[in-house]
């Protein structure tokens, strides 16, 4: 099996390469609910940020969101449990 070759300058990129954070998903879009980060909206609109809508998640209202249907057993009760197997099969579910 023949492995691709990296181009070299492209790893030594890697080594300046920091984390980012862009905080909590604290903004919720008005129409859909989505959550958001309060970075993605435009500046003007961030100290309103719990009050608007978003193109990215329903184009501001304007398409409509299908609700997924619930959960079979058991997979329902791992995921919406308080106990310590559900517990830690949400940590550890990738």
């Amino acid at each position: 099996m023949v492995q691709p070759q990296v181009p070299l300058s492209f790893l030594c990129q890697g080594a300046r390469w920091t984390g980012h954070d862009l905080g909590r998903l604290d903004a919720r879009c008005t129409a859909c609910h989505a959550l958001h980060w309060t970075e993605e909206l435009p500046e003007k609109q961030r100290k309103h940020a719990g009050e608007v809508s978003f193109e990215s998640c329903c184009k501001h209202g304007k398409t409509e969101i299908e609700r997924m249907c619930p959960l079979p057993e058991p997979l329902n009760a791992l995921m919406s449990g308080l106990d310590t197997q559900s517990r830690s099969c949400r940590e550890h579910l990738r």
